[in-house]
């Protein structure tokens, strides 16, 4: 957008410039030939367009953080997170949601749960996290590295959805692993 908005600011009054020449010299009679040609000062605002809108791009592109990465630091992950939480590995499907397993203790799991700190939240108002009962199977995605499903024999569960809209939580307690997904159309 910025280099759109130099564009006109610089590139507008230049063609305005550029028209009178050639009145000018049209009523000179001075041959308006077709050359190719461009003038010192369009290459250069050219190129400081480029430049710009190059570094731009460039600076974006080193800031963000890659879709799928795996044993991270929690502070890595462009989300937030419980306290405590570590080994974090993720994948953030651009139009349907994300994946996330972390390792964390069970009190700390269910404070960051409490505070409301996942997405969905307000609208899932009243969801608990309650036990998972016997063998409960949790699908991860096939970009992570591992097994493309886990089995929980022992821990917690929540979950809302609403016109394909949602979250899913589930905690093994006996690797202390959490498994976090949001999903949305």
């Amino acid at each position: 957008m910025a280099a759109v908005g130099v564009f006109c600011v610089i590139g507008v009054p230049l063609n305005f410039f550029w028209r009178d020449r050639l009145q000018r010299a049209a009523a000179q009679g001075v041959s308006l030939r077709s050359n190719y040609q461009f003038t010192l000062l369009e290459l250069v605002v050219f190129t400081g367009i480029f430049g710009v809108t190059l570094a731009v791009a460039v600076d974006a592109i080193r800031h963000s953080h890659p879709q799928t990465a795996e044993h991270v630091a929690a502070s890595y992950a462009p989300f937030r997170l419980p306290p405590g939480a570590s080994d974090v590995s993720y994948h953030c499907r651009i139009r349907s949601g994300r994946w996330v397993e972390f390792t964390v203790d069970e009190p700390e799991l269910i404070e960051w749960f409490e505070a409301g700190d996942l997405a969905f939240q307000d609208e899932s108002l009243g969801v608990k996290l309650r036990e998972s009962g016997l063998f409960l199977s949790v699908d991860r995605p096939g970009e992570l590295s591992g097994p493309t499903s886990i089995t929980i024999k022992n821990g917690l569960r929540a979950g809302w959805s609403e016109e394909g809209n949602g979250f899913k939580l589930y905690y093994d307690r006996d690797t202390k692993r959490a498994y976090y997904n949001v999903f949305f159309d």
